[in-house]
């Protein structure tokens, strides 16, 4: 199931710039506060998913959150910690600094 967020997305609209990424995150800031990690934990799915795409950016973002909910709904994110990190690997030293993030919370 997609959700609202995800079908907002620049990537999920065939775009290939920042702008739409930009002004969703500036509202989601301004509709709650973006440092309650408890926003996130309910999207543990969307971004278990979003770590397989091919633009560092989304996985970069994508495993920061992932870090940040792993303090909050440990048992969630351990169940994909090993989707999370083949990406991880594969990726640049931002993914993996951010997956060792992930591990050291849990």
């Amino acid at each position: 199931m997609t959700s609202d967020i995800e079908m907002r997305l620049a990537s999920s609209l065939g775009r290939r710039d920042e702008e739409l990424n930009m002004a969703l995150a500036e509202n989601l800031c301004i509709q709650a506060d973006a440092r309650d990690r408890s926003l996130l934990a309910p999207h543990t799915k969307l971004f278990t998913r979003t770590i397989r795409s091919r633009d560092n950016r989304v996985v970069w973002g994508s495993l920061t959150a992932l870090a940040a909910i792993a303090t909050l709904e440990p048992e969630a994110v351990f169940a994909a910690l090993d989707e999370m990190l083949a990406p991880a690997q594969a990726g640049s030293v931002i993914a993996w600094d951010r997956a060792l993030d992930i591990r050291a919370a849990l």
